[in-house]
Order: structure tokens, then C-alpha cells, then sequence
């Protein structure tokens, strides 16, 4: 959903590629307990799946990925 290098679909998925992995974690961690002020079933859904240490390797794995995609157009590279 957020495209294999993270860097997301704009206007339907986030860019996820170089964010931080605390951060990250403690959002699907909101998603999984529902009290993200969110009404994104998707993620909830996805998020309910996973065990605290999931989420920390999901987690840190996002936050490692690079992208060359310009933020905010996917699919476009940059020069």
C-alpha cells in the first residue's frame, strides 16, 4: 500500500520511507489499540495482527528504507 521503497501513494497511503522507527511503532501501536484518532480500518486491521516485537522490527525495517522517489510524487526521481 505504501509502495515497496515506502515512499508511499499521495492522497491514498503516507510516505512511511525515512521516518523514525519510535515514531512508526508508537502509530501502528495507537492503530492496534484503536486509540489513534483515526477511522483507517486498514491499519487497525493490519496493526491488531501484530505482536510488540513485530511492530519494532516492522518499525525499524521502515525506517531504513530509501527511496530516490521525490516526497510527494511517487514515481517521479529525483535529479
Amino acid at each position: 500500500c505504501h509502495a515497496l521503497d515506502g515512499a508511499g501513494l499521495p492522497s491514498l497511503f503516507p510516505r512511511l520511507a525515512g521516518q523514525h522507527s519510535r515514531y512508526l511503532a508508537a502509530q501502528l501501536r495507537a492503530f492496534r489499540s484503536d486509540s489513534r484518532l483515526s477511522t483507517n480500518t486498514m491499519m487497525q486491521s493490519v496493526a491488531a495482527k501484530l505482536s510488540d516485537d513485530e511492530i519494532t522490527e516492522v518499525a525499524d525495517y521502515v525506517a531504513g528504507l530509501h527511496t530516490d522517489a521525490v516526497p510527494g510524487r511517487a514515481g517521479v526521481m529525483s535529479e
